[in-house]
């Protein structure tokens, strides 16, 4: 006689929870992202070892040339409605201190009382001597 019987089949498992998971993580990550418009002049920040907290809402970004720019506004009619008490600069590691100093003094003038320069953490040094 022959064993017709079938052997049972072994129960795949479903990817579809792990799916799932990863379009949640997708989605979640998608709406907590904080996209930041790019500067509207290349600026090469300078670098500080102090870490500052603040985060002032007015943006001027000053390029190695002395252009300047806020939001949409550029040249001198950035000083123009500054509504803001406190102002980031944004300025090019390359400008002329000078330059700096004549905004900050147009900035002080516009009733600005406080502002900030924005600057990259300086890297840490190694004391190793070799």
């Amino acid at each position: 006689m022959m064993d017709l019987r079938r052997e049972p089949r072994q129960r795949r498992e479903s990817i579809v929870p792990m799916i799932n998971v990863a379009f949640l993580l997708l989605v979640f990550f998608m709406m907590v992202a904080v996209i930041a418009p790019p500067d509207p002049i290349a600026v090469e920040q300078p670098v500080s070892s102090f870490d500052d907290l603040d985060h002032p809402t007015e943006v001027l970004v000053i390029g190695a040339n002395g252009g300047l720019m806020r939001g949409s506004l550029e040249g001198d009619a950035v000083f123009d409605n500054l509504s803001r008490h406190a102002v980031t600069i944004r300025a090019d590691a390359r400008l002329d201190a000078s330059v700096l100093a004549q905004v900050v003094s147009r900035l002080a003038d516009a009733r600005v009382t406080t502002i900030s320069l924005a600057t990259l953490p300086r890297p840490a040094i190694n004391e190793r001597t070799e």
